[in-house]
């Protein structure tokens, strides 16, 4: 697997919105204690109607530690097939499939820390970068994240498949995806931060200290 990172936050960078008009909370992200996935919410998108391999992704993707904002899937053309792919020996890349997911962490912490949220992008490409999936390729956007008011950071994960056909680019995308999003959520930094705001908590509310990136 090709993987890569980058920061987009400069004052033209686009924003990742929560809420927006078609924002579907999928696992109680407007507060509810359990954060309960929601999967008939899920279904009932057209993007997962139209591939259902992503219902997989965005269960894995909204629990306690992270929910999404936007979803997409689209065509890749010939055209658009990355360049290591070419040179590694896979010609017959002719036809592509590719998505992304917005991200944001659940944990005010993390999603107000810059630092944290771009090593973990950073580690989380180099993790990917050691996985086999021949045909695929991830890049993981920080960007400037906007959610119920508060403003911190949040993570677009790009995603492409190629294959000599639109079934076997499919297959590849599908599974890079889904691989992208375990990753990116197991990635050992990630249990590092969320350990740090587990901790961090319990300082905050013994010494209480006001909130983090709060929106008043």
């Amino acid at each position: 697997m090709i993987a890569d990172w980058t920061v987009e936050v400069s004052a033209l960078s686009p924003w990742i919105d929560v809420p927006w008009e078609g924002w579907v909370d999928l696992c109680g992200a407007r507060g509810a204690p359990d954060c309960a996935w929601h999967e008939e919410r899920a279904r009932a998108l057209s993007e997962v109607e139209a591939y259902p391999e992503l219902l997989r992704i965005l269960e894995c993707a909204n629990g306690a530690d992270t929910f999404t904002s936007k979803v997409d899937v689209f065509p890749v053309g010939a055209s658009e097939v990355d360049p290591e792919i070419s040179e590694a020996g896979e010609a017959g890349s002719r036809c592509g499939l590719g998505s992304y997911v917005d991200l944001v962490a659940a944990r005010g912490d993390l999603f107000c820390t810059f630092a944290r949220c771009e090593a973990l992008a950073r580690s989380t490409a180099r993790a990917l970068g050691a996985i086999e999936c021949p045909g695929s390729c991830v890049e993981i956007v920080l960007r400037p994240a906007r959610v119920f008011g508060r403003e911190g950071f949040g993570w677009t994960i790009y995603t492409m498949g190629f294959g000599p056909d639109e079934v076997s680019a499919r297959v590849t995308w599908a599974r890079a995806a889904q691989v992208a999003v375990e990753v990116f959520l197991k990635e050992e930094s990630f249990m590092i931060h969320r350990d740090v705001d587990e901790r961090f908590a319990k300082v905050r509310d013994a010494v209480e200290v006001p909130g983090i990136c709060e929106g008043e």
